[in-house]
């Protein structure tokens, strides 16, 4: 298993009940929102994305002992309005609006304060550099562990302990144990990965073939297929017609 030994089943449960409230709950609101500008797959993908994203914020959260459901609200709301993928310092600032809209529509127990550190993490996601708490450094935390696996780690970047030992790791390994948990294939971070081995650190695709990191890919990629395949048995397919069930309703 990916996690410490000091991880407990427990933690697991914790984590994998959270999530599936996120996804019973939170999502299907945000989906129905009219004004939610981002798109549902891609790269910033509403059901690629920022699914990864809310799981590691609740994983992140639940290592500093802290009050889940602000982290939560944040990572799902931080790109409600980034209707593509290029650069848009902007988009953080322009989410707020339309989680003000949502937020009451999910009757949560939230205090005043706690909704504003929801909005100034969405707000500051894109250009913060020093979380001023928690829910700021859980959503930063996990909005930028994809960019460390796909180029490279930096700990001042960081505010958990957590976040570190994720980002600097290996990002199969933690893809599989979200998987292991959720039912759900989280391949689009395993993609971007591979993409950015291939495309980022070998100009020369002869180079790439005759690397080390050619069959390691090769490796990885026929575990994942045999990792698919053992989903065929486990949900797989129901919770991919759940997922364009969503993009229906």
């Amino acid at each position: 298993m990916y996690k410490t030994k000091s991880k407990t089943m427990q933690y697991d449960s914790f984590l994998f009940e959270d999530f599936s409230l996120y996804e019973k709950k939170i999502l299907p609101v945000i989906l129905a929102e009219q004004s939610v500008l981002q798109k549902p797959f891609g790269y910033h993908g509403l059901l690629t994305h920022t699914r990864s994203v809310v799981f590691r914020g609740i994983d992140y959260c639940l290592s500093l002992s802290q009050d889940v459901m602000p982290v939560i609200l944040a990572c799902a709301f931080h790109d409600l309005a980034k209707g593509y993928d290029g650069y848009d310092e902007e988009h953080g600032t322009n989410a707020v609006p339309i989680a003000q809209k949502i937020i009451p529509k999910l009757d949560l127990d939230l205090s005043n304060e706690q909704i504003d550190m929801i909005f100034d993490a969405i707000k500051d996601h894109t250009t913060g550099m020093n979380a001023q708490n928690y829910v700021s450094g859980c959503l930063w935390d996990a909005d930028r562990t994809r960019l460390s696996w796909q180029y490279t780690y930096d700990e001042k970047f960081y505010y958990s302990p957590r976040a570190k030992q994720v980002a600097s790791g290996s990002p199969y390994d933690y893809v599989r144990y979200m998987c292991r948990l959720t039912d759900i294939p989280f391949t689009n971070d395993l993609l971007v990965y591979w993409w950015a081995i291939i495309f980022a650190k070998f100009r020369d695709p002869s180079e790439f073939l005759f690397s080390i990191h050619f069959y390691w890919l090769v490796y990885h990629f026929l575990e994942v297929l045999l990792f698919l395949k053992h989903y065929l048995y486990l949900g797989y397919f129901k919770n991919l017609l759940k997922t364009f069930s969503y993009l229906g309703s």
